[in-house]
């Protein structure tokens, strides 16, 4: 009877150390917040792009630094630069791009622009999103089973609107459309004949030279038959203004059984207008030879420099554009840590940011000047 007794103490003293045990383990911390504030974010980011794929009526790949500095909370001043990959260099590793010679640019584009965000709406809503918080796992025929349990909780967005306004310029290639004149300040007439401005041969009017005069068997022709396409490059100098619309989440979390991790994004959607002028560049071609008494003697073989008149020149130029973007980034602070540390911690030195751009450039004509780019970067972001 003493003995039964003494068993059956152990036993009820056993069932209450698991009970306690078990009371414990739910009392403990399984989720915490570490922090969850949207405005804590950095002031500098700085994006350095390697690889920036463009696609109007060429396709190219461009190297682009942006820069994105909060001078207060809310006001942004933003900056970026894109320079084309020349042909022969290196990165221009897809050879299918230059089977056709025009596909690839003749001389380098870029694009820069300078610009400011100017707020006019900063709230911050909550929005309900589940969250796993712990892992269990059993064992069964061999076999482990996992499944987790979750809990429902609250993500902090901030939505920021702002308007964008800025100066910008960009440099493409030039083409003259087919069926069209070119007219120099000298008088000379660069003429594109057939469907297309791309293999179009053409034809050149000198101004100082008496075509009549010349002898070609029966003094018909009136031009010089010399491959006279123009293929130069055009400048465009303007202004754009538009909308900007950010959603910032800036959370992180510490979950039992998952460790530290963050649910973070710094996403944006943007929408522009541009105006301005775009100005055809000079370019080099056959100077004619005022004394040539014979057709084709007056195309010397000295290349001259010729300036665009394009007031006398009639090619429709169109003054407006427009851009919408998307662009996604982590907006943490960043810490050059050690690197055996960084895929333990949230906060890292350095992100990956994507982004994609679809517009039309102001210029000469409407489908040469429709592009679309995209692009992924490595991010630094500061203070």
């Amino acid at each position: 009877m003493k003995n039964t007794c003494i068993i059956l103490l152990l036993t009820i003293g056993l069932l209450l150390s698991t009970s306690n045990s078990y009371a414990q383990e739910d009392s403990e911390e399984i989720y915490r917040t570490v922090k969850d504030n949207p405005f804590n974010i950095p002031k500098l980011y700085i994006d350095i792009s390697p690889f920036i794929y463009n696609m109007q009526w060429n396709q190219n790949l461009s190297f682009g630094v942006k820069a994105n500095y909060f001078l207060n909370e809310k006001t942004v001043l933003r900056g970026q630069v894109e320079l084309q990959y020349p042909k022969a260099s290196f990165f221009t590793f897809m050879d299918w791009l230059y089977d056709i010679d025009y596909l690839y640019p003749l001389h380098n584009e870029m694009v820069a622009d300078l610009g400011i965000n100017i707020p006019i709406n900063d709230a911050v809503r909550d929005e309900h999103y589940l969250r796993a918080v712990r892992t269990y796992s059993s064992q069964y025929g061999g076999n482990v089973y996992y499944s987790n349990s979750w809990t429902s909780d609250k993500l902090k967005h901030r939505r920021l609107c702002a308007i964008r306004v800025g100066g910008i310029t960009y440099r493409s290639n030039f083409f003259l459309p087919e069926n069209e004149t070119l007219i120099t300040t000298d008088g000379t007439e660069f003429i594109t004949l057939g469907k297309s401005a791309y293999d179009s041969p053409g034809i050149v009017k000198y101004a100082n030279i008496e075509y009549s005069m010349l002898n070609d068997g029966n003094n018909s022709k009136k031009y010089s038959d010399v491959n006279g396409r123009v293929r130069t490059i055009s400048d465009f100098y303007g202004v754009y203004l538009g909308y900007a619309s950010s959603d910032i989440v800036n959370r992180i979390t510490f979950v039992k059984d998952y460790g530290t991790s963050g649910q973070t994004s710094y996403k944006t959607f943007y929408a522009d207008i541009l105006i301005g002028k775009t100005i055809i560049k000079p370019f080099d071609f056959y100077l004619p030879n005022a004394n040539a008494t014979v057709y084709g003697e007056e195309i010397s073989s000295v290349l001259g420099e010729f300036v665009v008149n394009q007031d006398a020149t009639n090619i429709k130029q169109n003054n407006f554009g427009f851009r919408l973007g998307w662009e996604y980034r982590v907006p943490l602070k960043s810490k050059f840590v050690e690197f055996e540390r960084r895929n333990k911690i949230i906060e890292k030195p350095a992100y990956f940011t994507f982004y994609h751009e679809f517009g039309l450039y102001p210029g000469f004509g409407i489908l040469n000047n429709l592009y679309y780019k995209m692009g992924m970067s490595m991010e630094l972001n500061f203070f």
